[in-house]
């Protein structure tokens, strides 16, 4: 079947239609060197870090298990600790 692409929203509107499209996609978009380019800019990995006053009880587990920072209160907390409170 042929599909007719003519502006840019008519190809994002086939991709919702095909979601098979859309990860083939994004695997030739989102190549290894560019999901290396934080490190490779920086020079060190990126830091996941959430701030704030505070993270809530439900987002505090899956912030441990993505290691990230936490900053709130004014005290920062390393990944896969809890925070104090």
């Amino acid at each position: 079947m042929a599909y007719t692409v003519s502006e840019f929203r008519d190809l994002i509107q086939l991709l919702e239609q095909h979601p098979t499209w859309w990860a083939e996609l994004r695997c030739w978009v989102l190549t290894e060197e560019l999901l290396a380019l934080p490190q490779t800019v920086v020079g060190t990995p990126a830091l996941p870090v959430v701030a704030g006053f505070w993270v809530t009880p439900d987002a505090q587990e899956p912030a441990r298990a993505f290691r990230v920072w936490q900053v709130t209160g004014g005290r920062v907390t390393p990944p896969g600790v809890a925070p104090r409170g």
